[in-house]
Order: structure tokens, then sequence, then C-alpha cells
């Protein structure tokens, strides 16, 4: 088989000839059932130029080499299988674009000219032609040897052993196919025919191509391709997208603002009147040309960053958190992934309210202060009531005015609630205010609303509490003094007679000599009592706090009820005694302290070290 391939592909017998040990090749690889021919190819096929379109290949497209390869057969012939075993690369055979190369000029070339030498190197040219004697030994008139001999073989010829390079071994074994490039049916004719392979990368790494395989039927022509370093990387860099504001330093929720939509592609591309879509796992609004959740992308090429302009809304709403976390999802028709990107929205105020009370009147306070740096105008705030008719709110501010309000500046609004009926239920309120902001793309007002509730707010009892003492003697510090505390139902009162109970809570400034807590029943709708106290600083102090409770758990019939405190062990230890009575906070608004704010001038002692300076103005 190897020499009648040998014969067929030499240029220097005949055609005849050559057709006919061709002829002779194909019939011994079509009998042959016993095995295989493994043969090398390089008299037979001769690759004369392989070009790796792409050194860097994507995770899962196609790998491309372009093939030049020279027939010596004398006619045309098909093979079964072209084949090209690939092999990962190990870190030591990395491929020539990822090693850093140090080019040489070729000798005697010099970029300036002038350093030009003004001959041409000389070369030792070989002979034109080959001197050959012949020699003939006769005995006998017989002959009896013969020899050839070349006059200048030492010019031609060189010992084997003197070059650097190693003797290519003549047996060749076919290497591992796990891994391979293959094209079915591949008809080469005499001469150049021009072969491309391809395969579909299913793993990231570097790679190179191993060896080649022709296999006409039982006949396989093998190629090492190892020399010829043609390696390959499969890359995997995942595309992104990423959204940012256009004016802005974050996502204000509210108003319709500019963004950007960054698409960074990575290892893909993007081809021409490709769409994506953009989805939101919240009540986000994209504003685009074609009026969906969808826009259209121009073609984009790898490792590429391209940008969109869409504009976004969110409403804003109240809530606890002063931000809303959104998550966007792309999802490109050319590409099967979907990619996400958190967004995270401030909105650009909150309203909280407060409920004050002046006695029997209520006041509702409602503060708009700002989050944001950005400045918004509110205008034509109202107040409603949702589940009751029976009362008047009456604002106390000019609703015709505009208030500005940002993170350096707040709003703040005041209503009277005004009862037209003994007893009011829990209300519902509704405070609804327009606001613009110069962020806003649409320029238009929008709305901004805050529900908040009243629980039994009505005043049930007013508290006073003053201190006793002779117009000649004044208050000292260490001096015991009474505290009168006076209690008085109101006339918004709806509870039913029930017991209280009151503590008065020393501090620094005052100690409670005795009990400090007890039970009462109101008689007459009212209820007074004293307690020593004594100051222990001197100078204008607040009066010690008195607080109002409800008093439950308790069988007890008598008019006045101490309270015993636990002691420490039984603090300590956890337990609970059956003796320690319990009581429960009123709700705002239904005690009226009318003494907490107000102050008793403490004069020192002449023991004590204090001195007090009047200072006139």
């Amino acid at each position: 088989m190897k020499s009648a391939c040998h014969i067929a592909c030499s240029c220097c017998l005949k055609q005849e000839d050559r057709c006919h040990y061709f002829q002779e090749v194909f019939r011994l690889a079509s009998e042959h059932r016993d095995g295989l021919y493994q043969m090398r190819a390089s008299a037979i096929f001769t690759l004369e130029e392989a070009v790796i379109a792409s050194t860097s290949v994507i995770l899962h497209d196609d790998f491309i080499v372009d093939f030049i390869i020279y027939s010596n057969f004398p006619l045309r012939i098909n093979c079964d299988n072209i084949l090209i075993s690939i092999i990962k690369a190990s870190d030591s055979g990395l491929s020539p674009f990822r090693k850093k190369t140090h080019i040489r000029n070729p000798s005697l070339t010099f970029k300036n000219h002038e350093h030009l030498p003004n001959f041409r190197p000389i070369r030792k040219q070989l002979p034109p032609e080959i001197n050959v004697n012949s020699t003939y030994e006769k005995r006998n008139g017989k002959i009896v040897s013969c020899s050839v001999g070349c006059a200048n073989a030492h010019e031609l010829l060189k010992r084997a052993d003197s070059t650097t390079n190693q003797v290519e071994s003549d047996i060749i074994i076919k290497g591992d196919y796990s891994l391979c490039m293959s094209m079915n049916n591949v008809t080469l004719e005499p001469g150049k025919n021009k072969v491309q392979l391809k395969m579909k990368t299913e793993d990231k790494g570097m790679f190179k191509l191993s060896q080649i395989c022709y296999k006409i039927k039982q006949l396989e022509l093998l190629k090492t391709l190892s020399q010829c370093d043609l390696q390959f990387e499969v890359v995997c860099n995942e595309p992104s997208v990423q959204l940012k504001p256009l004016k802005l330093d974050k996502f204000l929720a509210g108003i319709q603002q500019d963004v950007i939509l960054v698409i960074n592609t990575g290892s893909y591309y993007i081809p021409n009147a490709s769409t994506i879509s953009l989805e939101f796992n919240g009540p986000v609004s994209l504003i685009t040309d074609r009026g969906d959740n969808t826009l259209k992308l121009d073609a984009a090429e790898s490792q590429e960053t391209v940008e969109y302009k869409l504009s976004l809304f969110l409403e804003t709403k109240q809530q606890l958190k002063q931000t809303t976390d959104i998550q966007m999802s792309c999802k490109l028709d050319c590409w099967d992934k979907i990619m996400t990107y958190n967004l995270i929205f401030y909105h650009p105020f909150h309203i909280t309210h407060k409920l004050h009370t002046s006695k029997e009147k209520k006041f509702l306070q409602l503060t708009v202060i700002g989050n944001v740096k950005s400045e918004f105008t509110l205008l034509r705030p109202e107040l409603s009531c949702l589940n009751c008719l029976d009362l008047e709110l009456i604002p106390f501010n000019k609703l015709e005015h505009q208030w500005k309000v940002s993170c350096d500046q707040t709003a703040t609004f005041v209503w009277s609630i005004k009862s037209n009926i003994s007893e009011l239920p829990n209300l519902d309120l509704c405070f609804n205010v327009k606001y613009t902001s110069i962020q806003d793309k649409s320029g238009e007002q929008r709305l901004f609303s805050y529900i908040c509730h009243l629980e039994q707010f009505q005043t049930q009892y007013l508290l006073d509490y003053e201190l006793k003492t002779s117009e000649e003697k004044c208050c000292k510090t260490g001096e015991s003094t009474l505290l009168q505390i006076h209690v008085q139902k109101a006339s918004t009162c709806n509870k039913p007679d029930s017991r209280l109970v009151y503590q008065v809570s020393d501090n620094t400034s005052w100690a409670v000599a005795g009990k400090s807590t007890g039970v009462f029943d109101i008689a007459d709708d009212e209820y007074s009592t004293t307690i020593d106290v004594i100051p222990l600083q001197s100078g204008l102090q607040h009066l010690p706090l008195v607080t109002l409770y409800q008093y439950v758990d308790s069988n007890q019939n008598q008019n006045e009820v101490w309270v015993r405190k636990p002691s420490d062990s039984e603090i300590k230890d956890g337990k609970k005694s059956q003796n320690i009575t319990r009581f429960t906070p009123f709700n705002t608004g239904e005690v009226y302290n009318n003494s907490k704010c107000q102050q008793v001038h403490i004069q020192p002692t002449k023991s004590s070290l204090d001195t007090e300076f009047i200072v006139a103005l």
C-alpha cells in the first residue's frame, strides 16, 4: 500500500503509471477487511496553509479553520472523512497570542536607510549540476562490481546526526479523536483544495490542533500538527446590563426621569434589528418610542458597550422605608439568557403625623420631610375624614401658598379637629397634596396621599399638680414639701367609672418621700391627693412628672390602694409577685397634663455648696 501510494504521487513517473497505481491504492483500501492501513500523509497530502478565523472563540459558538490541502494523487479522490483531533493545551503550551513575544528584525535590515549596506549578502550558491562518476571492476572480461560517485557530494550532503532537529520517526500512531473537527465526503482534486472545518465549542479553555486524519475506505493517512502551533481559546465573558440616571445621581420615585440603558455585549454580539424586552418586579412604567417594554437595538460586536436613552416612572407612596428595591430583567431575542439588574428608587419625601392636645381641643400636625437634595414643590394640601362626617377640619395654614421640600427643608401643616358629636369613633384621615419637580420630565402635577389613624384620642381626664408652700416659706433643697395632685373628668369623657393609678417619677432633681404610686376612684368627677417630695437641686426645676394610668386586675373596694414595688431579688430572679398590681397607659390624647412643662424656683440652703446667680437682662 505504501509503495503504491508513493508511486501514484510521484511526479517523475508517467501519468499512465501513476493512474494505474492510484487505482491499485483505491482497490486495496476497498477490499481490505482485516484492519486499517495507517501511514503518514506527508507524501500524499500536503497541508500548505491553515488559517484560524479567530483565536478567541465564544463558548457554544463555532470554531472555524480554513485549510489549503495539496493532493499529489493524479486523479480526483473522495475522502470519507477528514478529521482533526483537538486536545486541551497545558499551561506551558499557551497560544502565541497569549505569550509576550519578542520580534527581531532579520539580519542586515535597518529601519533607517542610511545604515543600509551598499551590497547584498552573499550566499553560497548550489552547483547547477551534479557530476557523477561511474566505476566498473572487471575480472576475466566480466564486470565484477560497479559504483557511482559524486564529485561535489560534500557540497550537497551533511551528516544527519549533526542537525539540531530531531529525525522524524517512520512510525505514526493515531491520536485521541474524542474531541475533533470533522467533515464527511470531501472531494479532493489534484493540486490545491480549499477545505473549511468547523466545530461547536462546548468547554472553556486553551485548545490546540493535534493531528489530521484523511480516511479513504480502510486507509487512514495521518499527519501530526503539534509543530504547527495551531491553538485557540474558548472564552465566555457574559454580557451585562446596567441602568443609570441621566442627570441625577440616583433613581427618584414619583417623577418621570431620563435613564441610560448600558449593554455590555461581553463575548457575544448583537445582530441588526434585534430587540430587548425589559420587565420589572414592581410598578415601574417604562416610556419608549414603541409604547411597550421593548426596545429595538442596533448591531454590536463582541466586547462592545452600547447605550440607549429611556424614561422611567415609579409612583411614590406611603411606606415605612425611604427606598424601594426593584429588579429589572432583560431578555434579548438573539440570546438565550436573561440578565438582571437591581435598582434602588429613593422616595423624595415622607410624611409623619402627630396629635396635639390643649385640654379638650385636638390638633393634627402633618410634617413633610424631604429625603433627597432635589427640591420638590408642594401645593394645595387637603385633609379629609374617610369614615366620619360629624367633625370639622379647620386648617391653620394658608392653603393657596406653595412649600419647598428637600433634605434641608421640611413643610408643616396643622389642622384643628372639631367634633360635632360627644363621642367620636376611630378616625381614618387622608392627607392629599400635589407636588411638582424641575427634575420631572413630564412637568405635570402629581398627587401624593397619606392616611393616618386616630384611635380613642378624645380627652378623658385633666391632670394638674403643683407645690404647696406658705408665702413666707420658700422651697429649698433638702426640705420636704407637698405636691398636690388634682385629676378631673373632661366634658368629652366617655369612659365608665373605673379605677385609675397615678405615679410620681423620682429623678436626679426630686426624691419622693413615702408612696409614689396610688390607686383611686374619681368621686364627683374629680380627685385630689398630696405627696411629700424633696427637691435635690437648686434653680429652676421642672415639677416631678406625674403619670396617669388605667387600673386593672384589682378586686379591692377601698378608696385608695398603694401599689408595692417589686424587690431587687424578685426582679433579678424574674419572679412574678401576686401582690403587684398591673396598670396600663392611656392612649395619646386621652389625658391632658397641664403641669408637665411647669417649673418652680428652688433655692439652695446655707449649708449646701450651691451658689445661685441672678443675671438681669
